[in-house]
Formats: C-alpha cells, structure tokens, sequence
C-alpha cells in the first residue's frame, strides 16, 4: 500500500465451512483506487476442498490434495468510447473470469495446475480487443533440508482485468 497499489473493496465478505475439509467464500463491494472508490461493483465466490479430509487413508499420512474453483464478475456501466469519429465501441457491462485448479503435496513434492478464463473485456490495456482471456500454470517442486528445486511453467493471454476499463498504471487491477 505504500507504493500506492491497494485493490481493497468496500463491500461485504462471507467465509463457510459448511463440512470439515470445504471452504465457500463470497465478497462483493466498489474497489477503491487510490483516495477514491471506483464506481464498478466488482463480485466473486471461491470453493476449495481439501480431498484428504473426505479419506481415511489419505488423514494417516502426509499426502494433501486440493481442488479449487473460483469465479470474478465486473460490473462497470458502458461509456461512449470511439475508436473513431464514426465507430462506437460496443462495451460490455457484465466481465467473468473463472478458473479451476488442482495441488498435490506428498513428502517433499509439491504439485500445482490452475486453468482460469476471462470473458470479452475491451480496455485500454488490450487496445480495447474483443478477444476472450486465458491462463494457464503449472508448478512443481520437490523441498528437503538443504535442498530445494522448483519449476514453474505459466502461460497468460489478454488476462488484464481492472475495474475500470481506462485506467492506466498500477492501480484498479481485479
């Protein structure tokens, strides 16, 4: 926050367990940028469920696995932004992103892949394209005492996302 990137949101948080293992999470609210509040709502829910919980075999011994899924919606009212003097573009009001992923850890390995996709969302950062997002991760590393290895692979196509479809700089990002 000192370096003037805050992405907190006025609004509401809810965390349930509803089962020991599942975890459901839900927030909404204006995210602030800078020393104002922008006008979009910015939306979410998030599911992570921690498989060795669910079996006995899996509680005796140190293998964990985690599924997880989580889902962003943007609401920012349309503008008149012309591309030209006789081209209006055709902004999107509603902005979803979604991913999936999946974490082994047994021993000293550890095991990540995470999907996530982004709805239409012309702005400034894509040069105001229609293509849709994508994103792709996987990371892998095995850890012991004096030794520790890592390797990650990421792979990320028009996946900016801000609350505000102008803004510029460091500020605004979902």
């Amino acid at each position: 926050r000192s370096l003037g990137i805050d992405n907190s949101l006025l609004g509401g948080r809810l965390v349930v367990k509803p089962v020991k293992g599942l975890t459901l999470k839900a927030l909404s609210g204006k995210q602030r940028s800078y020393w104002k509040w922008n006008k979009s709502l910015v939306s979410g829910a998030d599911m992570e469920l921690h498989v060795e919980e669910w079996i006995p075999k899996m509680q005796q011994g140190d293998t964990k696995l985690m599924l997880g899924g989580s889902w962003v919606n943007k609401y920012e009212e349309t503008e008149d932004i012309f591309a030209s003097p006789t081209y209006k573009y055709n902004l999107p009001e509603f902005v979803n992103a979604w991913d999936v992923r999946a974490s082994l850890n047994t021993g000293p390995w550890n095991l990540l892949v995470e999907y996530a996709q982004k709805t239409q969302d012309p702005s400034f950062d894509n040069g105001f394209s229609y293509d849709k997002g994508t994103a792709a991760m996987f990371s892998g590393s095995y850890s012991k005492k004096g030794l520790s290895l890592l390797l990650q692979v990421k792979r990320s196509e028009n996946m900016s996302f801000r609350s505000r479809r102008l803004q510029m700089g460091t500020s605004s990002f979902i």
